[in-house]
C-alpha cells in the first residue's frame, strides 16, 4: 500500500516537471497566434496548471520544471494522506 502512494507521488512529480516543458513547447508553436479567446484561455491555463510561470528571468527557466513537481507532488501527498489522517482522529 505504501508503495503504492509513493509511486502516485513520485508519478505526479514528474507529470509536474514535464507540464512547463510541454506549456513552453505549445507556446514556441503558437508564439505568432494572434489575441483571441483561444490564447486568453491558453495562458490561463498556464498561469493555473503552472503557477511558477511568473518567475522571472534565467533562474525562474530552470527552477520551474523543480518547482512545478514539487508542488505537483505536495498536492498528490496532501489528497492521498488525508484519509489516513482522519481515520485516527475518527477512532
Amino acid at each position: 500500500m505504501r508503495k503504492r502512494i509513493k509511486l502516485r507521488i513520485k508519478v505526479a512529480a514528474v507529470i509536474g516537471f514535464f507540464v512547463p516543458v510541454f506549456w513552453t513547447i505549445l507556446g514556441f508553436i503558437f508564439f505568432t497566434a494572434p489575441e483571441s479567446a483561444w490564447t486568453r484561455f491558453f495562458w490561463q491555463a498556464v498561469y493555473v496548471t503552472c503557477p511558477f510561470w511568473v518567475l522571472p528571468g534565467r533562474v525562474g527557466e530552470w527552477l520551474m520544471p523543480f518547482l512545478n513537481a514539487a508542488l505537483y507532488a505536495l498536492i498528490a501527498a496532501a489528497t492521498l494522506f488525508p484519509g489516513k489522517a482522519s481515520q485516527k482522529t475518527s477512532a
